[in-house]
This record gives C-alpha cells, structure tokens and sequence, in this order.
C-alpha cells in the first residue's frame, strides 16, 4: 500500500456524497464515450491470498494491450477519469517503495491491484457480513452490478488506452460462473502455491498487520476500505460451508493461524476442484498456474500463459524488470493437523494433475 493511498477522508467523501460521485460519473461516460467502448476478452486473476496473484498481474500489467486498476486511481476511484486529471498534485512526487506485507514486491502509483473489488463491494448485498465471499453462479441476477463493472472495465481501458482488461480480485475465486455468464470470452487465472507454504505466508503477513495496527489506530478501518480481509486485526474467516467456517475459526480461536489458513486453503481449492475443474463449460476459460513451478521456470510458464490468453510475446518481454524473488525465508515449523493435511495433500494432487492435462 502506498500511504497516501491510505487516508480515510477521500473515502468517507465518497460514501457521504454518493449521489454527487455517481452522477459526475455518469458525466464522464457521456463527455469521453465510454460506452462506445468495446470489452474483449478481459482477465481475472484469482485465488487465495498470497498464491502469487500480485506478482502475476504486475508481470502481465506490463503487456502493452493490458490495461488495470492503478494505485493512482485511488482514492477517487469512482471517477478515474475525471482523477486523472488532477491526481499529480494531490500525490507529488510519490516513489515506488516496498509493500508493507515484507514480500519485496516494490509497488508505485503506476503498480496494479485489487482496486476493482470496491465496485464489487458497492453492489453485492451484505459485502462486509460475508457478502465478499459469497458464490456467484450463472444465475446470480444482479444488473446494476453488471452496469457497473462495464462501465468502469471502459473507463480503465479509456485511461490507459489499452485493448484489453486485466483484473487482480482474490475474491472472484467465488464469482467465476457469474464472471463467465456476463464475460464469456473472459480468460480466467487461478494461481495456487504449495499449501504450507501458502499457510505460512499467511500468518506472517497477518503478524505483520496486526503489529501494526496497534501503532496505527486507524489502520484497521483503511484496510476495510479496501476490502481487505484476508489477514490483520478486520480478518474474516472465508463462509462457503458453515462446517469448514467453523473449523476455520476454530483453529483461529485457539491461537493456531497456520492451521486455520490451511483448512481456508482447503476450502478455496477444493471448490475450484469441484465447481470449476470438473465443469467443461467452465474449466475451458480457466489456467491454473501454479507459484512454485513459475518461480522455477518463468519464461516456460509465461510463454504458456500468453498462449492461453491469446496475448502477443517477444523476448524484450520477458527482459522486464519485474524479477521473480528466489530468496527462501526461514521456515518455521508449525505443527500441522494430520488429519487436514492429508485432506489438502489429495486436493492439491488434483490441482497439479489438471495442470497436466
């Protein structure tokens, strides 16, 4: 996060003043066409959190058709357009820097992210009561959502004049067949990582926001603004079945975070096993790209991903400065539920043989 991303002003604005925001929005549709824009072929980019889904969009940010939601979108983000005209002064001469989760990803103005979750959040009932985890399917009937992510999938694509649509929200891991309903030649990216790995990355980063948030009182509320509620003092268990929630907080409960990531690990993936991967109609839209085996071999499953979203690559490409992080953090060793792991262990074996297929 940038800091000044962060102040919580700007946002409270939004929501007290929501009937001026939405009409100068719909001003900027009218002043700069933006429903004469055409949307082809956008990509989502999805999965649990701290499965590689940031480093993968800021690779394919860097794609010359590819266009996002940018730090500098915020926090007017209802009128990017109208924003952009006058963000320079209220930011100056903000500097790339390292992201406060200690992952060594540097993140800039210019850097994407999650940012379209806060029209999902606008629009789906009971979004902070588990509304962000609920599953969408293709008879989720919800039109002023679709108006609204039309309209500001354009609007993104007018700013950066770019062909088409790329999006990062860990969320839409539970939206996929509505995705599909009302973007049908969507390309769809679920990025999975070694189970334990995943787990572990997650109580650090939950470590991390929870130290500070005792330093900043505020720190709590800006991260609910940004829908975030994967880790930190705001953190939610995900509620897809009511038997996995509770085995989720349990383990929370009793101070065990690496457990209960891991039974949420659980939870996510056996649902893309069962929802997704089994369903034709709706694995054929879908890569699976899976952390470690790209951190070994970029350019292999770079020039596979490119393929399956029908993107152009050459070689200067590949010679950005984005750099997959080979570094390895000390482990610490968790005592694991045996009985869970065997149970993710299965689910991830089924994962790496649709990557096979």
């Amino acid at each position: 996060m940038i800091k000044e991303n962060l102040s919580l002003l700007p946002y409270k604005l939004q929501n007290k003043l929501s009937f001026l925001f939405n009409n100068l929005s719909d001003l900027e549709n009218i002043l700069f066409g933006i429903n004469k824009i055409q949307i082809n072929k956008p990509i989502f980019i999805c999965g649990s959190p701290r499965s590689g889904t940031t480093l993968i969009t800021h690779i394919l940010n860097q794609h010359k058709d590819l266009g996002s939601f940018e730090y500098k979108d915020l926090p007017f983000y209802k009128i990017p357009i109208i924003w952009s005209k006058i963000n320079k002064i209220y930011y100056g001469k903000v500097k790339p820097s390292a992201r406060i989760h200690g992952d060594d990803l540097n993140v800039g103005l210019d850097s994407p992210d999650a940012f379209e979750e806060l029209i999902w959040k606008n629009y789906i009932d009971q979004y902070q009561n588990y509304g962000f985890c609920t599953y969408l399917d293709e008879n989720y009937n919800n039109n002023k959502l679709y108006i609204a992510l039309n309209t500001y999938i354009k609007k993104i694509l007018f700013l950066r004049k770019r062909k088409r649509y790329l999006s990062k929200g860990n969320y839409n891991i539970f939206r996929l067949p509505y995705i599909l309903q009302n973007f049908p030649s969507a390309k769809i990216i679920i990025c999975c990582r070694d189970p334990a790995a995943t787990a572990e990355s997650l109580v650090r980063v939950h470590s991390r926001f929870s130290k500070i948030a005792k330093e900043d009182l505020t720190f709590k509320q800006k991260l609910i603004e940004l829908c975030h509620y994967e880790f930190g003092p705001q953190r939610k268990a995900i509620l897809t079945e009511k038997n996995d929630f509770d085995k989720i907080i349990n383990f929370w409960n009793k101070n065990d975070d690496f457990n209960g990531y891991l039974q949420q690990w659980l939870c996510i993936y056996k649902m893309v096993n069962e929802k997704y991967l089994k369903n034709k109609k709706i694995s054929k839209n879908i890569y699976l790209l899976d952390h470690d085996q790209l951190m070994n071999n970029q350019k292999f499953h770079l020039n596979k991903l490119f393929n399956f979203c029908e993107l152009e690559s050459d070689e200067n490409f590949f010679k950005q400065e984005i750099k997959l992080n080979k570094k390895i953090k000390e482990s610490i060793n968790y005592k694991i539920d045996e009985n869970l792991y065997k149970e993710v262990g299965l689910v991830y074996k089924t994962l790496e043989d649709f990557n096979q297929d």
